[in-house]
């Protein structure tokens, strides 16, 4: 069933920072600081298993609807990748 969205109520959430356009813009930044890593570890081509496990949840988090779950799963691969990173020095 289509859901109606009203404009004007839409706006007015999103001026007061409702949750889930908090939860949309946390995802954004995970996404946008998970990127870089990835393209600095050079995994934009061919990523770990365990990476490609993890996109594929945010991914259907995201096509469920779940923004909170999938902002908390790209922060957590940002982090994971990012101490990954730390370790191999690049």
């Amino acid at each position: 069933m289509a859901e109606i969205v009203h404009l004007e109520r839409w706006r007015r959430a999103r001026e007061r920072g409702a949750p889930g356009v908090v939860a949309e813009a946390r995802l954004q930044a995970a996404v946008e600081r998970l990127d870089a890593i990835l393209a600095r570890l050079g995994w934009t081509r061919q990523a770990p298993p365990w990476v490609v496990t993890e996109l594929l949840a945010i991914q259907g988090a995201v096509s469920l609807g779940l923004t909170d779950d999938a902002a908390s799963r790209a922060d957590s691969l940002a982090a994971r990748s990012e101490r990954r990173r730390a370790r191999t020095g690049r």
